[in-house]
């Protein structure tokens, strides 16, 4: 069984590079741009970026994009930030991914 899930790891790997965003948040508009790797052999369909942010116990999740085998692709979020929330800086987790592969990286997000 351990063979088989290395095996799934090295044919399916995922990985969550360098993440742009506009800094700081001022109540408006949020663009995120991240740089995912598909690192595996095979494509990989229908992968979003979500970020969680903690104590809103919010999710964003971006469209699906597919990213060929051995290479990479810059995803984007987009997000309206409602004028309520508070002005501080959240811990959020931002994660790339689909139903099969996720990698995952926390993040502050500041906004103002």
């Amino acid at each position: 069984m351990r063979k088989y899930t290395i095996f799934l790891f090295i044919l399916f790997g995922l990985v969550l590079g360098r993440f742009y965003m506009t800094e700081p948040v001022r109540g408006e508009n949020f663009e995120l741009y991240s740089i995912v790797r598909n690192t595996g052999s095979e494509n990989l369909k229908d992968v979003n970026l979500k970020l969680y942010i903690y104590d809103l116990g919010e999710m964003w999740v971006s469209q699906g994009y597919t990213i060929q085998d051995n290479d990479h692709d810059v995803l984007f979020m987009e997000w309206d930030v409602p004028k309520n929330i508070k002005q501080g800086t959240y811990l959020a987790r931002l994660s790339a991914g689909n139903d099969h592969e996720r990698d995952r990286k926390h993040i502050f997000v500041k906004i103002q």
